[in-house]
């Protein structure tokens, strides 16, 4: 009885674990972001419009999987192990290729949205290598 009830708990522990450690390791990156950009309005316009800040770099507000062309380029440049390194080195691109050919950087220090643009066709991408297209998130005033 004992071997079993501490085994029904030691994988309870490692479920419980597994679980806070998937949810609340990415959120950290989000306050890295805002300590490295601090003076940037961007996070606080998506945060707004959406409630969270997670489609600063996703697709979905909250998170997961799929990212929009900021937060993409973020991931591919390493930005789960080192996110600062990540944000400096995506500066000079123009993730969302909006026609102002903004750089991320620009876009950033303007409080606009380095992954949005207002068409409908911005880019989705997702860990299984899947592209799809979204129109930005609903109430965003100022994508570009």
């Amino acid at each position: 009885m004992f071997k079993t009830c501490f085994t029904l708990f030691f994988l309870y522990c490692t479920a419980c674990f597994l679980f806070i450690n998937e949810t609340y390791a990415r959120p950290s990156i989000a306050y890295e972001w805002m300590d490295y950009y601090p003076d940037s309005n961007s996070d606080d316009n998506i945060k707004k419009a959406t409630g969270t800040t997670c489609q600063l770099c996703h697709a979905s507000s909250d998170g997961g999987n799929s990212y929009n062309p900021y937060g993409w380029k973020l991931k591919g440049l390493g930005a789960l192990d080192n996110p600062t390194k990540a944000f400096k080195m995506t500066e000079d691109f123009n993730s969302d290729k909006d026609s102002k050919v903004q750089s991320n950087l620009k876009e950033i220090k303007n409080g606009s949205q380095p992954g949005w643009r207002k068409s409908s066709k911005n880019r989705i991408y997702s860990d299984g290598g899947e592209v799809s297209y979204s129109s930005p998130p609903d109430g965003l005033t100022n994508p570009d």
